[in-house]
């Protein structure tokens, strides 16, 4: 039972905000362009077992398992679910879920890059390796940690104290809701231990790229993360990824275009501009160089090989 000194929308309540801040084409769900605000925290609840489909997010996600177990699935990867798992899940990362509990509670937040990166206005390095450290789980390919029941209990009682402001603010306060998330998922990151720096320098340059794929790419930005001075942040990355970093983001890119037109039905310019792209015809040209044929081409391979790989009745 959650603590009665927090205001937790009904469940009805939230899909009402949800449905209101967040718009679904086919299996992708995205914030709306004229969304008041670009985060959502949230309390649900299901009663098992259910099959929760396959789906992507155009924005970053973390999943805190309450109670209950299930089987999910992230990028691929199967995970075995249960009370104190949390999930950092990247913008357009396919996942699915099979609930095995007869009831499952999570708390849930989604958000956009730049909930993280907005407040952190100031050019210090302290600033500068806080949203590093913000963004880093997301790029992190297992993206799972757990908590025991203690620490369980401080991280819950601060994500339902975000819920509780979020939903009695009414929009109004997106400052201060914004530092309190942050100040959440700080909390999140230190009582994990992923606040580690890594020796490279490279490292917080690739986590910042992984965590900002969808966006246009700042270079800039990139090179203040890696500390180091920009002709050899050029030197380090091209021998670190075998490539400018303009090549490497496209080539990310690409497979996320991939997987998308092979798993939805976004119209093609849409999956473009989920990717970053602000040309369709650039996206179609980078695309095509990068896979060796064209977003149709794909596209209609893959249907063909899905429709060949059904058995017949």
């Amino acid at each position: 039972m959650l603590p009665s000194c927090y205001h937790i929308p009904a469940q009805a309540q939230s899909k009402r905000d949800w449905a209101s801040l967040i718009e679904a084409r086919g299996n992708v769900f995205s914030f709306r362009q004229n969304a008041p605000v670009e985060m959502y925290p949230y309390y649900v609840s299901y009663d098992g077992p259910r099959t929760i489909a396959p789906h992507f997010h155009g924005f970053l996600e973390i999943e805190l398992v309450l109670s209950g177990t299930s089987i999910v699935h992230i990028g691929g990867r199967e995970h075995r679910a249960r009370t104190g798992d949390l999930f950092f899940l990247n913008d357009l990362e396919e996942h699915r879920e099979i609930i095995t509990a007869a009831r499952m509670e999570k708390l849930i937040i989604g958000f956009l890059p730049k909930v993280i990166d907005d407040a952190l206005t100031g050019s210090t390095a302290d600033d500068l390796l806080g949203a590093f450290l913000l963004a880093r789980p997301f790029s992190v390919k297992a993206g799972i940690v757990h908590f025991p029941d203690d620490a369980l209990a401080r991280i819950t009682n601060a994500w339902l104290s975000l819920i509780h402001e979020f939903s009695a603010a009414r929009h109004d306060r997106i400052f201060h809701l914004s530092t309190q998330f942050r100040s959440l998922l700080s909390l999140i990151i230190s009582t994990a231990g992923l606040a580690a720096k890594s020796e490279s320098p490279m490292a917080p340059v690739f986590d910042y790229l992984a965590a900002h794929i969808a966006e246009p790419t700042n270079v800039a930005k990139a090179i203040t993360y890696s500390g180091l001075s920009k002709s050899h942040f050029y030197r380090l990355f091209q021998r670190a990824s075998g490539m400018p970093v303009t090549a490497y983001v496209n080539q990310v890119r690409v497979e996320k275009a991939k997987r998308l037109l092979s798993a939805t039905t976004l119209p093609i310019p849409r999956i473009a501009a989920e990717l970053g792209f602000t040309d369709a015809a650039y996206f179609h040209r980078v695309f095509k160089r990068i896979a060796g044929m064209t977003p149709e081409a794909l596209r209609r391979a893959e249907a063909i090989r899905r429709s060949a790989a059904t058995p017949m009745p």
